[in-house]
């Protein structure tokens, strides 16, 4: 009776629900473990951990980069979330270094901004942790959003693309009538990931045909079959006494030229099509389907620029009695929404228009010794966090100029009240 009529009392109260002793230290030690977790990430120890990682990492991919090159060091340690690595006979998979910079920014924002002690005392390192902060992102914006690439022009030339340095595509064009081609296209991360071994089918209601891609290799070329080949044929396919021969891939990743086998199918299965693509291959492999002309081609990925470019002279100074340049530079006609105008392009002047950056890269031919002309190299990026190292760089000095200066004059201010004393 007695327990009854507490309860009743309780639940009169609005006590009824009230939490017990067990709830109460149930809940304490949940929030004392997230408190531990939330102290971990943001700690030093982590902190340290992290960049020890990072140093590991420059070292052995720098290392790797001198056997396989600087794109492939650079995707397998630096854009990778993780990497598989043998250590002996075992092998493991470990954080890469986008999974440690992302760590990373965790860290520094529950420790360096959210936990850390908050005052006068402090506000220069507060200032230097967001500019650090903005220094991972700026990385991580160009990591997801930048274009580069390239683009060669001779004198008088003008061209309103460039192309990329190491993505492809594959062009499907549909003859729509004389001159007049309608074009589809399979991006880069849709097959270059494939082995040797792998296939992929791409299917759309637009084109009375589908497309299987295989034998595709990041470096190869088309050989006859029966002639010697230092390389492995990626596919055991024979096309018109031809066959695709994978190559050892260059350590500078702009120079390999890709290829592969597709299959174009009838969707009735009326009718097939095999053609080895290469990626220098200069025209389309051309065929028909229900009556209406096609063409396919393996080519570097293309970028429309909102602006176009007219070389107008190259020029370039030699080094004294040697046949290596000190520099080089283009005059060159932009022409946009604006109108055209004259622009200089040298090797510290790049040119910036549209969101874009147009660098003075390379030239040629190199290879002549007294070519009649020469042709001009730019490399094309597109970063819209371009400007933010700079700027971040700028933030990180501040915070670092007003701690110092706040501990130059505690310093200062100690001195005098010691000599004081002293005196």
């Amino acid at each position: 009776m007695t327990n009854i009529a507490t309860q009743q009392q309780q639940a009169e109260h609005g006590d009824a629900g009230a939490p017990q002793p067990q709830g109460l230290a149930a809940t304490a030690r949940t929030k004392r473990s997230a408190f531990k977790v939330f102290g971990l990430l943001g700690g030093f120890k982590v902190a340290t951990l992290l960049l020890l990682w990072l140093l590991w990492l420059t070292f052995i991919g720098t290392w790797y980069q001198k056997d396989f090159g600087l794109i492939a060091a650079q995707r397998r340690f630096f854009d990778s979330f993780f990497f598989f690595a043998k250590v002996g006979p075992f092998g493991c998979y470990y954080p890469g270094g986008a999974t440690t910079m992302i760590l990373l920014a965790i860290n520094l924002i529950v420790g360096g901004l959210i936990r850390i002690r908050k005052s006068t005392a402090t506000i220069g390192i507060l200032i230097a942790h967001v500019g650090i902060l903005f220094l991972l992102a700026s990385g991580a914006v160009k990591f997801l959003t930048s274009k580069a690439g390239q683009l060669m022009l001779w004198p008088d030339e003008t061209s309103s693309q460039f192309t990329a340095w190491y993505d492809w595509e594959i062009v499907v064009a549909e003859q729509l009538s004389e001159g007049s081609w309608n074009q589809h296209t399979i991006l880069d991360a849709d097959f270059t990931g494939m082995s040797a071994s792998d296939s992929r089918t791409f299917k759309t209601s637009v084109l009375p045909f589908d497309i299987k891609i295989f034998g595709f290799t990041q470096h190869g070329e088309p050989r006859q079959v029966g002639h010697g080949a230092n390389g492995r044929a990626s596919t055991a396919s024979n096309v018109d006494g031809f066959r695709l021969v994978a190559l050892k891939p260059n350590k500078d990743a702009e120079h390999d030229i890709a290829g592969c086998y597709v299959l174009l199918s009838a969707k009735d299965g009326s009718h097939n099509e095999i053609a080895i693509l290469w990626g220098r291959s200069e025209h389309p492999y051309l065929f028909e389907f229900a009556g209406k002309r096609y063409g396919v081609q393996l080519r570097r990925s293309r970028f429309e620029l909102p602006f176009s470019l007219r070389l107008e002279e190259f020029r370039m100074a030699w080094h004294p009695g040697t046949r290596k340049p000190k520099s080089f530079e283009s005059d060159v006609i932009v022409a946009d929404d604006g109108g055209p105008r004259a622009v200089r392009i040298s090797m510290n002047r790049p040119l910036r228009a549209g969101g874009y950056i147009v660098y003075q890269s390379n030239w040629g031919p190199q290879h002549i010794p007294n070519p009649e002309k020469f042709y001009s190299i730019f490399e094309i990026s597109d970063n819209p966090a371009d400007k933010w190292p700079e700027w971040a760089c700028y933030v990180i000095a501040f915070g670092l100029l007003v701690h110092f200066s706040m501990k130059l004059n505690n310093w200062v201010r100690a001195e005098t009240v010691r000599v004081r004393r002293a005196s």
